[in-house]
């Protein structure tokens, strides 16, 4: 259920965004706006973005195989890093291409006019397509459990697209009514004055991003709150099963979590016993925090082992 909701999502971001990177950089073109080829370029990721994601968000529920022991959570983390960093880099080429050309206007008085018809009309178009898009992700999230770290990525990203291309829009159309005012002066260089904001503004969701998909790729704990949720969820499966828990790990990759719950059972127990605690334990922790895989691994002091005991010299006879 799940896949069908969130490949059904993708399908459409995968076209719709294809359709603003046309009109992007047809819009640039004809409107001769640097702000608005970063805007098709950024679509034009999303595209391609969305050929992979569709692939990995049906690999992403797949068992584990002989290849990939630990299943094939970790495309999704790889995927939001990639894309993120992607962006981070088209967002810095472009801000040091706005701010050359910002340089040199003050330098050679070299600016350019911008032609606002094509802005006006594209701009409309792409903000009623990209929250119509966040709303269209938003809800196949909601219907799929909202547990797909890729839906939540996509929707983030049109969000923020349509905020960025609306206030973009507006601040094109706006400058030649910065005649006679002391802004009068950017006009010649106001498109790359918006690009550098626009870029500032955009800059902190994907560096959010690449930062979030190395922490689950690096293996860092779990939030907080995910981990004392798994603490307390675990209480009742260790109470029936009779055994102490001593240590717990929970990490997150992709929509799955892996946990390590460290168990002594304070007497003899059979590979059977641990094998219903680890499914009991499983189910607890998918009510509690999302799909998960619990590992149970039988040990007296958990991660935190102490160093061995020194042996005894041997003593002559």
């Amino acid at each position: 259920m799940t896949d069908r909701y969130e490949q059904r999502s993708l399908t459409a971001a995968k076209w719709i965004n294809l359709l603003m990177a046309i009109a992007g950089i047809g819009a640039a073109w004809l409107s001769n706006s640097s702000a608005l080829q970063l805007d098709g370029l950024y679509s034009g990721v999303g595209f391609i973005s969305a050929i992979f994601a569709a692939r990995i968000g049906a690999n992403a529920l797949r068992p584990a195989t002989r290849q990939r022991p630990y299943g094939f959570s970790a495309d999704e983390a790889i995927y939001q890093t990639f894309r993120t960093l992607i962006l981070v880099v088209l967002i810095v080429v472009s801000f040091v291409s706005a701010v050359t050309n910002i340089v040199n206007y003050i330098l050679n008085g070299e600016g350019r006019d911008l032609v606002y018809g094509p802005i006006i009309v594209y701009f409309i178009g792409i903000v009623i397509l990209c929250f119509g898009l966040a709303a269209f992700h938003a809800y196949n999230l909601r219907k799929s459990g909202g547990r797909s770290a890729i839906l939540k990525v996509e929707r983030q990203s049109a969000i923020v697209d349509g905020l960025l291309s609306l206030a973009t829009g507006v601040a094109l159309v706006g400058l030649p009514y910065l005649v006679g005012t002391p802004l009068e002066v950017i006009i010649p260089v106001g498109d790359s004055v918006i690009l550098v904001i626009l870029a500032l503004a955009m800059i902190s969701v994907p560096v959010t991003g690449f930062r979030d998909g190395l922490r689950e790729l690096a293996s860092i704990s779990a939030a907080p709150a995910n981990v004392q949720a798994m603490r307390r969820a675990a209480r009742a499966p260790m109470d029936a099963a009779g055994m102490k828990l001593v240590d717990l790990s929970v990490t997150k990759l992709g929509r799955s979590f892996f946990v390590a719950a460290y168990v002594d059972p304070g007497a003899p127990v059979t590979a059977a016993e641990v094998d219903r605690l680890a499914r009991a334990l499983e189910s607890a922790a998918g009510e509690a925090i999302g799909p998960s895989k619990v590992y149970v691994l039988v040990s007296e002091h958990g991660r935190a082992m102490p160093d061995p005991e020194p042996e005894a010299p041997a003593t002559g006879a």
